[in-house]
């Protein structure tokens, strides 16, 4: 694996030394572009981006070492592969050539055939790590995914019972860093067996999943809501104290009881019950809420009981 066709910038002040790698390049499918000095190089690469330089040391204006430090401060330049060419060739120079970054010193007078062969050399390590870093980049993609998958549950888009109690654990672990407010809220669909009884099983999806969105359209970003089980949702608001959540619950329940069915017969409620968290364990602050939830529903439903 290579880069076809890879672009390639020299740099170097003596155009006999430009004159002869645009030689080389004429057999080959590089396409060469030359700059005869630092700033005219970096002026070039913000503009086009090479598939690799080769670089002169020695150079008025800016050295070479230079150029090197200035193409691997940029974030657009820094993973280009660099070849030092040049008559410099104590070992002093040739340790700070790679101690700089660079991939690789060919001294000058250069070889025909070993340029070619090291430049084709580095040519396919960049593809091979251009490859790498997309399967990757798409591995990771791929992960993210499935963490999404394993978190959100298939019906209502929501989080599923698991997720929905991490971020319960992580909203109590804030409440009690930050000693802020913090309210629950336990929700449950009125007379849903009978939507399915009546309706379908399909059409009773099709409320749990109207529902949601309800939920979901009625509540701040920092909020949290999942399908608790069934017909039934837990909604979590942090930082918020019980008129607070009165106020979101009520607004998802004035929501909910104003949905239009195209079944003339059909209508929708919820009941629900708020919890306020007072350091009690994290199943019994769901039970308190779902404690209220109960309540809601002897006193008549499609009303919200708090503490």
């Amino acid at each position: 694996m290579r880069i076809t066709n890879p672009k390639i910038l020299a740099i170097d002040d003596t155009p006999e030394n430009l004159m002869l790698l645009g030689a080389i390049a004429k057999n080959l499918d590089w396409q060469m572009t030359f700059a005869t000095s630092g700033p005219e190089a970096l002026e070039f690469v913000e503009h086009k981006i090479p598939d690799l330089i080769l670089l002169d040391i020695m150079m008025p204006i800016m050295d070479g070492f230079e150029v090197l430090k200035r193409l691997k401060a940029s974030e657009k330049t820094k993973d280009i592969p660099v070849i030092f060419i040049t008559a410099k060739t104590d070992p002093i120079t040739i340790v700070k050539v790679f101690e700089q970054g660079a991939q690789d010193h060919i001294p000058k007078p250069f070889n025909k055939t070993e340029l070619v062969a090291r430049v084709e050399g580095h040519l396919r390590e960049k593809a091979l790590k251009t490859e790498l870093n997309l399967k990757v980049a798409l591995l990771e993609a791929a992960n993210s995914r499935l963490d999404q998958m394993a978190s959100i549950d298939a019906l209502t888009n929501l989080q599923n019972r698991r997720s929905i109690f991490a971020s319960l654990s992580e909203a109590i672990a804030n409440s009690k860093r930050y000693e802020t407010s913090l309210c629950i809220m336990m929700l449950d669909i009125d007379h849903f067996k009978a939507v399915n009884d009546t309706y379908g099983h399909q059409r009773g999806d099709e409320v749990l999943v109207e529902i949601a969105k309800v939920i979901s359209n009625n509540i701040r970003e920092v909020d949290r809501a999942g399908r608790y089980g069934g017909e039934e949702f837990l909604v979590i608001f942090p930082s918020t104290g019980l008129e607070g959540a009165f106020q979101a619950a009520e607004k998802i329940r004035s929501t909910v009881e104003s949905l239009q069915w195209a079944e003339p017969d059909l209508k929708t409620a919820i009941s629900g019950g708020l919890a306020i968290y007072t350091g009690q364990k994290e199943l019994e602050f769901v039970g308190a809420a779902d404690e209220n939830l109960y309540k809601a529903k002897e006193s008549g439903r499609n009303k919200i009981v708090g503490p």
